[in-house]
């Protein structure tokens, strides 16, 4: 089995064949990704499907295994393009994932059964992941990320690109803010991708049904509806990554007592949690 545009035999293990003819849209991103880029991810990842738009990645941590599990439940599905042959899973431990896509996605592989994971066979991953693809969404890079590649790989193939911003001072940030300054598209919600798209999609059904899609809150925007102002900015502040109590206190210039009290609070509504070392993150 060919598709085109790749240059070798395609195997495939899948449920779901037709994924591969179906409109579909790149997520990648960093592998160690931030609260914020986590969330977005998931969020993106989940509209785009529900409004039909396949969502393809490549297996790895962090954004890819977040957008391929938000992808999952929606009518576009994901797609995996794994970097090894379909008998080997890397990373090891996205093997339960790997499994689920192949029971109601679709995993394929340019590779030969027992190739197993090396570093030069990433960047051509990248390139199939691509070429599959309408467009490329970098959800969340540094300036040196892999997922980088990907977005070079769409422009050479004519295809579009888009990138998430994150928070300035962010370094997970820096990929995706410099595309866009090269004239990627800023996404800032999942209409900024499907408008491009709507003329491809299935039917004038799952276009129509994108609408109600991309507005469909988040768990994340349902969770804040239930939190108070200063939970609120605390909240905010904490979507930036894992803080430590000394580094809240300089951050919030709240005294100790009542920075305790709004994250014991935030830790009772389950949206954040409580490390090791007194170190906070976003559930």
């Amino acid at each position: 089995m060919r598709w085109k545009g790749l240059a070798g035999k395609v195997s495939t293990r899948s449920a779901r064949l037709d994924l591969a003819s179906r409109p579909s849209v790149a997520m990648v991103g960093t592998r160690v990704p931030t609260a914020y880029g986590r969330r977005v991810g998931e969020m993106l990842a989940g509209q785009l499907s529900a409004a039909g738009l396949t969502v393809v990645s490549g297996l790895a941590r962090g954004i890819d295994s977040v957008c391929h599990e938000a992808a999952l439940g929606g009518a576009g599905g994901t797609i995996a393009v794994v970097a090894t042959g379909l008998d080997k899973v890397y990373p090891p431990d996205n093997r339960e994932l790997e499994r689920q896509i192949s029971r109601e996605g679709l995993v394929l592989s340019e590779y030969p059964i027992g190739t197993p994971s090396h570093p030069g066979l990433f960047p051509q991953r990248n390139r199939i992941i691509a070429g599959l693809s309408l467009g490329t969404l970098v959800v969340e890079a540094d300036s040196r990320s892999g997922s980088l590649i990907t977005a070079d790989a769409a422009l050479e193939a004519g295809r579009d690109v888009f990138a998430v911003p994150g928070p300035l001072t962010s370094p997970k940030s820096r990929g995706a803010l410099e595309l866009i300054k090269q004239g990627a598209k800023l996404v800032t919600c999942a209409s900024d991708i499907v408008e491009e798209y709507v003329s491809s999609l299935p039917s004038k059904g799952a276009a129509s049904a994108s609408a109600g899609a991309v507005e469909r809150e988040s768990p994340a925007d349902l969770m804040e509806k239930k939190l108070t102002s200063e939970e609120l900015h605390l909240y905010h502040i904490l979507h930036q990554g894992p803080f430590t109590l000394d580094e809240l206190l300089a951050s919030t210039r709240w005294d100790f007592g009542h920075l305790h009290s709004v994250l014991l609070s935030l830790i009772i509504k389950k949206a954040v949690t409580q490390l090791p070392g007194a170190i906070y993150k976003v559930i």
